[in-house]
């Protein structure tokens, strides 16, 4: 297959997360936690997750603990999804849906029912084209395995150049002079920047991006 660069934007569950604190993570917490969340009720949670009702508590507990953010607000017997709550559940169910994937595209791979397509892409980047492009290609090729891997757009280039991974969500049109990399727009996005009043560039309906190059900006 010949490598091919796309001009546009992803990230695969693991077994494990490390947060900030240094714990970890596991998979089974995101599993109790989107069974609460769905729920509202740490006793029906508990019944469908085949689990005690203290053992659920804790585990949620232990899970709010490790990356030090309350997910739940606690009324007596009534529970609701906080703010931070409600943004980690769409992640939670996101990651589980990835890994469920991931898991029986290598089953098939290790039975000779499917081949493999290596994808580079840029994490954080068009959330909602990549989930759809790859969901549009898992429906059309079903026994193909997806390999994800986050990678800056030089990383890409050299992959792609190596053989390394077969394409590339690179999200910029900016593309090497010396590789004949084959290219497909597959979506646009807009880029505001935020500047001074007195910068001169604030006169400007549009900024390329080399006119930001000298500047220090977050």
């Amino acid at each position: 297959m010949k490598p091919i660069g796309l001009d546009s934007s992803y990230e695969l569950g693991q077994n494990r997360f490390p947060n900030s604190k240094g714990t970890t993570m596991e998979l089974r917490h995101l599993r109790y936690f989107v069974a609460v969340a769905e729920e509202l009720s740490f006793t029906k949670a508990a019944e469908r997750l085949h689990l005690t009702q203290p053992s659920l508590t804790r585990q949620i507990k232990d899970l709010e603990a490790e990356i030090g953010v309350r997910l739940f607000d606690r009324f007596g017997n009534r529970i609701s999804l906080t703010r931070e709550g409600e943004s980690f559940l769409l992640d939670a169910r996101r990651l589980l849906a990835e890994c469920a994937q991931s898991v029986l595209a290598v089953q098939r791979l290790s039975r000779g029912e499917s081949g493999q397509l290596n994808v580079g892409y840029i994490a954080n980047v068009y959330h909602e084209l990549l989930p759809a492009t790859l969901g549009a290609f898992r429906k059309a090729c079903p026994r193909t395995a997806l390999n994800l891997f986050d990678m800056t757009p030089a990383e890409q280039f050299h992959a792609l150049d190596e053989r390394k991974i077969d394409l590339g969500f690179v999200c910029f049109r900016t593309r090497p002079t010396d590789s004949d990399l084959q290219w497909a727009c597959v979506g646009h996005d807009i880029v505001m920047a935020a500047i001074a009043a007195g910068n001169p560039l604030a006169r400007k309906a549009k900024i390329d991006l080399k006119d930001l190059e000298p500047m220090f900006f977050v």
